[in-house]
């Protein structure tokens, strides 16, 4: 059991990644030289299909082609900017990993390492289960199906332009959805990675907060200890502690931020389109999802929601954990601390007081109110399209 006489011996129980599942799968191996391949691969081949795609809608200017196709634009234009901005994201990341892995650990309950081991396996496990689930989804994308050139331009152009070598370039562009499945959500894996790391620091902060009052010399009166220099010296050290891991999770986490606040926007954008863009497909041609197409539309719903979810989830845990700095802070009798001791603590209150958000607006941070926000507009917007589905345009 840990004391107050080991508050300053560097105990780290977390000599490897607690979240070490995550990091094999999103930074060791999708840093690796055979994913790197893979990822320019799908650059090359979504550029010049898309292209293509671009210049046969402007030659037609159908709009049935252009709803047929629409979702597929979106997936591409997600595709594009998750593979181009990973190596950038990686390397925004990089100095929060490094300080994450050379941070000490100088003092944790037992309460604090059973948290921490929990929330561990959970994100461990849904990163390992969703993964599985989005290369399943892009098992069945790459099953050939009757009227997939509705749905994959590239199937069409393949039959048009390159029957010789259709069967080649179709199995080709069908394997590449298994990569695709992996790069779509990096980045955002990454970030709960980190995020939640971060939040495990907030956890060890409040755990040195909530002891830095105690004393070894219980009993010993209050008014004798306030002119006790050895611990009035004490309470001096660990509040210094305490402002340099607040100081230092906060600088991290801001210099993150700053670095990929465009990314987070663009992505959003991106992925709003996305949904916009199945909706409408799902509406024009529901009467043909069955069987495996229906399955198909399932276990993307299956693999992408759930994402969105913990995103939202990890950023209100950062705003909720740093709040509860302030309140452990309140609750510290200070009374019997001296003038140095007295300031500290106030300066750090008043600091603490700036509630930690993932934002990328001056108005909008990623939390549980931004995602009540986006599935109000998904309800809306699909209350909308079903009541226009169901107007009989006949009797007007």
């Amino acid at each position: 059991m840990n004391t107050v006489k080991n508050f300053f011996q560097k105990i780290n129980p977390y000599k490897y990644d607690s979240v070490w599942l995550v990091r094999i799968l999103y930074v060791d191996i999708f840093l690796s030289k055979f994913m790197k391949i893979c990822r320019m691969t799908v650059i090359a081949c979504t550029l010049v299909m898309t292209s293509i795609q671009t210049f046969l809608f402007l030659q037609r200017f159908d709009g049935i082609y252009f709803i047929k196709y629409f979702d597929l634009y979106a997936v591409s234009f997600l595709t594009l900017v998750a593979a181009f901005v990973v190596p950038y994201v990686y390397k925004s990341f990089d100095v929060g990993i490094g300080w994450l892995d050379s941070s000490p650990t100088v003092y944790v309950t037992n309460k604090t390492k059973r948290t921490i081991k929990l929330e561990s396996f959970f994100l461990n496990s849904f990163v390992f289960l969703n993964t599985i689930v989005a290369l399943f989804s892009a098992a069945l994308y790459s099953v050939p199906v009757d009227g997939d050139d509705d749905v994959f331009f590239v199937f069409r152009i393949c039959e048009d332009f390159f029957p010789r070598w259709k069967n080649f370039l179709s199995w080709f562009y069908r394997i590449l959805f298994f990569p695709t499945a992996v790069i779509l959500p990096s980045s955002l894996y990454l970030t709960l990675y980190c995020v939640t790391r971060l939040r495990f620091q907030f956890y060890l902060l409040l755990d040195l907060l909530r002891v830095v009052e105690e004393s070894d010399n219980e009993g010993v009166d209050k008014e004798v200890l306030l002119y006790g220099r050895q611990h009035q010296e004490e309470i001096t050290r660990k509040l210094k502690v305490c402002i340099k891991l607040h100081n230092e999770i906060y600088a991290i986490t801001f210099a993150i931020r700053k670095k990929i606040d465009t990314f987070i926007f663009i992505f959003s954008i991106g992925s709003a389109i996305f949904g916009i863009s199945v909706m409408v497909f799902y509406f024009s041609f529901q009467e043909s999802l069955e069987g495996i197409r229906y399955l198909r539309v399932v276990t993307l719903l299956i693999a992408g929601v759930p994402i969105l979810v913990n995103i939202f989830s990890c950023g209100q845990s950062i705003e909720d954990v740093s709040n509860e700095v302030v309140e452990v802070l309140q609750q510290v009798d200070w009374n019997y601390w001296n003038y140095e001791n007295k300031f500290l603590y106030l300066m750090f209150l008043s600091h603490a007081q700036k509630t930690l958000q993932i934002k990328y607006s001056n108005n909008m941070a990623v939390n549980y109110a931004l995602g009540v926000s986006i599935a109000k507009f998904v309800y809306s917007t699909l209350s909308i399209m079903s009541r226009l589905e169901d107007i009989d345009y006949g009797s007007h």
